[in-house]
């Protein structure tokens, strides 16, 4: 899907920018990119590879768009789509379709920053989505080796949506309607069909998602409520795949944390519910992705899969187009490859 083959020097992968025009800026400063005529770009051919998340973080999210739209329009950099930028489509088909009653309430808690820059349903607003619904969910580069999604590339998710975008990528109108009707309308039952397009959407910017059994519920903090499903860490092994800092049970004050006797009950009360078991996913190839805000100090995630989301750190992984590759033609991940800057 998206699949890019113009000859390249290089990629650097920068993802979840949120808003942050600032940190983008002198993470581009430090990886060699210059102001052109206004545009930044690479002396060396290299381009800017940005997997979904633009947006909703800071105050700066026009600047952002500022900064990133030109770079793509003059090939200077990729843009693919996460979660943020589909939830940002979703809500302005409410607000030119159908109204802002269509549209609820977590949306716009979750796309508040942006909203308090850019006025809903004015020109720019829709310029803006305009211009995301013309950006792909997954790009492979084979050039490099290498392929990219906002939060999993899913090799079934892609062959589901195949026949709904354009060649560069680009979903069409059919699978945003699709799916801003399943996440505005919780009562709404669409065809198999319909299920399987929106769900094949939300598994690429979202991730995996697995129901917690009743009693178990994840808590983010004050003003961010709690969830009653889990996005898991899916390249790790189990004993780590899930955040236990934040995993807490009915009738128990601390989160699961370190404590071996309330793992076990957590992963005896899920085992009923996961079909298969829970195993660490292997990638076909080697992926870079977003969306999982990592405490850790920048590294390598698994043999074939990088996530360059950090909580305190603007993050890139450069990939050399004419590195030494595995024996399928593959990119190695090496650590020296990533950069960052403070937030």
């Amino acid at each position: 899907m998206g699949e890019h083959t113009r000859h390249i020097a290089g990629l650097d992968f920068v993802s979840d920018v949120g808003g942050n025009a600032d940190a983008l800026e002198r993470l581009l400063a430090k990886m060699g990119y210059v102001k052109f005529e206004e545009i930044y770009r690479h002396p060396e051919g290299r381009i800017l590879v940005q997997p979904g998340d633009l947006f909703d973080g800071l105050h700066q999210n026009v600047r952002v768009y500022d900064i990133l739209r030109p770079m793509v329009e003059e090939g200077h950099a990729r843009v693919i789509n996460g979660n943020h930028e589909v939830l940002h489509i979703c809500f302005a088909r409410g607000i030119f379709e159908e109204g802002p009653v269509c549209n609820p309430p977590f949306m716009r808690k979750v796309l508040r920053t942006t909203l308090d820059e850019i006025v809903a349903g004015s020109s720019l607003h829709r310029e803006m989505t305009g211009w995301l619904q013309t950006l792909p969910l997954m790009i492979t580069f084979k050039d490099a080796g290498v392929r990219t999604a906002h939060a999993c590339y899913d090799e079934l998710a892609e062959r589901i949506l195949l026949p709904y975008r354009d060649e560069g990528g680009a979903l069409s109108e059919a699978v945003y309607d699709k799916f801003s009707r399943r996440i505005m309308t919780p009562s709404f039952e669409g065809s198999l069909g319909e299920e399987l397009v929106a769900s094949a959407v939300n598994r690429v910017v979202n991730g995996p998602e697995i129901k917690l059994p009743s009693e178990y519920f994840l808590d983010f903090g004050k003003g961010e409520g709690v969830r009653h499903f889990v996005r898991p860490y899916y390249w790790r092994d189990v004993d780590r795949m899930f955040p236990f800092e934040r995993l807490f049970r009915e009738g128990r004050e601390a989160a699961i944390g370190d404590d071996p006797l309330e793992r076990d009950k957590f992963f005896t009360a899920l085992c009923g519910q996961v079909e298969g078991g829970l195993h660490a996913r292997q990638e076909r190839m080697p992926t870079i992705v977003g969306h999982f805000s990592l405490a850790q100090a920048p590294h390598i995630n698994a043999d074939k899969l990088l996530c360059v989301d950090y909580t305190d750190r603007l993050t890139a992984y450069r990939v050399d187009v004419d590195a030494a590759r595995d024996e399928n033609g593959h990119h190695i991940f090496h650590e020296d490859n990533l950069v960052w800057v403070p937030f």
